[in-house]
Formats: structure tokens, C-alpha cells, sequence
């Protein structure tokens, strides 16, 4: 039984440099651990979970959670379905191997949902049914990737014991606030929605680093979704109310985006002049 207590699923490792950073990367390599050094975040050293890193935490009085192993995402994803729906956990940490490199994505249940994901889901299925656009191709596909699907829409919609209470329970409007600066939602509630939400995505740098300011309005809308999609965000009756906390939770997105992204350009700046710092003293040195 995990609940309530701290269970480690992975390490991140942080040096000095790039070249240090490498170094420990093929060492770890070396010694059976599955370890990702790559440019997004060159000076650190992401160590998935494998039985390597139980026993090397275990040799410390570190726990770890257990890690297992499956042939296909298929095959975990029907494993752990039942685990999923029963309210014993969050989620589950999946390392999967890409372009021969490890990379880490978080299965959260229910109970932190995820709008996109279920709309897109969604989407597909209904796409590859008889009669929708890609029904043509879903014959390519074998039986074990559309129980994939199903599995995965059956967990991110499943209703937990939480929500259902809450619909059973008698609801009871509360007074309006008064006063023309008059909120729909308190900020504190917006502020943990996008913390919340924020758990759900890595990074934002590599977007940043492909598209620039232009990545800030796509970034913006996915988080918007997440957060109003938030079972614990108390969210108004009536459309002229729910409308009214949907700008409000889009413009602290903005701002949270907008200044993410101007820590990213900064971090940037200084990345660049530490270059340039770095190429003057070796051109000075080859002079001298």
C-alpha cells in the first residue's frame, strides 16, 4: 500500500556542465541504469525507474516503488486498467524506450482529468468507427490497439467515488459577492488548478525553443482546458458565470505562460553570453 507515503519513480540529476552531465549519463549507462541526457536539458541527467535503481536506492534506505515490466503499451495499459479505477493511487509513471532513448509520461487517474486527452481520444475512436473518416484504416490496426483506446477513455472518464458524491449530495447556492471587482472564482483556486495542470506536462522550453513567443498561445489553450477541466476548481452555475471564469482562468494562464516564457528567454540570454564569454577566452588564449 503506497498511500501517504514517498515512494521514489526516477531520479533527476543535475551538474555543472554539459560535459559532466554526459559523463555521468554514460557511467550510469555503464552500470545498468536506464539513463536520458539530451539538449532540452543538457546539464541534466534523468535515471528511470528499473530494478538497477531499486537496488541502488535500496543500498541507501531509499524506497522505491517496484518497477514492472511489459512487452507492449497494450499490454500494460490492460494490465493496469483495474488498478487504475480503484482509487489506490494518482497514477503510474511509464518509462517507455523512444528512438532508443527513455523517456517518462505520468497515467493519471480520473480524478486529476484530462480534458485534451479525453477529447482526443474520443475523436479517434469515433474516427476510426464504420462510417468515420479513418474507418478505411482501422482494419490495419490490430484488435490489441483498439482495446488500447477503449481502455484508455474507460479510465480517463471513469467517475471516482469523490465525484459521485459530490453529485449525490444537495447542492446549496451560496450568496453572490457583491461589488463591482465582483470574481467568479477565487484566485487561490485558479492558482492551484494551474499548478495542478502544470503536473501534467513536461517542460515548456522545447516548445519554447521551436516556436519561440509564437508557442505561448497553443501552451496558453491546453492549460486553460486542464485547469477548467479540474474536479477541485469550484466552478459557478449559470453560462454568464462559467463564462466569466473562463476569461479569468485564461488571462492567469496567459500571465503564468507569458512569464515562464520570459524565465526561458533569459535563461537563454545568459546561456548565450556564457558562449560568448567562454569563445573569447579561448580565442584570447590562442593568441597569446
Amino acid at each position: 500500500n503506497l498511500g501517504k507515503s514517498w515512494q521514489v519513480f526516477g531520479a533527476i540529476f543535475e551538474f555543472c556542465d554539459t560535459e559532466t552531465a554526459s559523463a555521468a549519463a554514460a557511467n550510469g549507462t555503464a552500470k545498468s541504469l536506464t539513463c536520458l541526457h539530451d539538449r532540452d536539458t543538457p546539464t541534466c541527467v534523468l535515471v528511470a525507474n528499473t530494478p538497477a535503481l531499486s537496488a541502488m536506492l535500496a543500498r541507501h534506505g531509499i524506497a522505491a516503488v517496484e518497477s514492472e515490466s511489459f512487452a507492449s503499451l497494450c499490454e500494460l495499459v490492460a494490465a493496469k486498467k483495474k488498478w487504475m479505477m480503484s482509487e489506490c493511487g494518482e497514477g503510474v509513471v511509464l518509462t517507455l524506450a523512444e528512438e532508443g532513448k527513455p523517456r517518462a509520461y505520468k497515467w493519471k487517474i480520473s480524478r486529476e482529468p484530462q480534458p485534451v486527452a479525453i477529447k482526443e481520444l474520443t475523436e479517434t475512436i469515433r474516427s476510426l468507427k464504420p462510417g468515420g473518416p479513418l474507418a478505411h484504416k482501422a482494419m490495419l490496426l490490430s484488435a490489441h490497439v483498439h482495446t488500447l483506446l477503449a481502455d484508455l477513455l474507460d479510465v480517463a472518464t471513469h467517475v471516482d467515488s469523490a465525484s459521485a458524491k459530490e453529485k449525490s449530495a444537495p447542492t446549496q447556492k451560496s450568496a453572490p459577492e457583491q461589488g463591482a471587482k465582483a470574481r467568479a472564482l477565487d484566485p487561490a483556486d485558479v492558482k492551484n488548478g494551474i499548478s495542478s495542470a502544470l503536473t501534467k506536462f513536461d517542460v515548456f522550453d522545447a516548445a519554447f525553443s521551436a516556436k519561440g513567443k509564437g508557442a505561448i498561445p497553443q501552451i496558453s489553450a491546453m492549460l486553460v482546458e486542464e485547469v477548467l477541466g479540474d474536479k477541485d476548481l469550484p466552478m459557478p452555475g449559470g453560462e454568464k458565470e462559467k463564462e466569466k471564469a473562463r476569461k479569468e482562468v485564461t488571462a492567469a494562464v496567459r500571465l503564468h505562460v507569458g512569464e515562464d516564457f520570459g524565465r526561458w528567454q533569459r535563461a537563454q540570454a545568459e546561456a548565450g553570453a556564457n558562449q560568448a564569454k567562454d569563445a573569447g577566452g579561448v580565442a584570447d588564449a590562442a593568441v597569446r
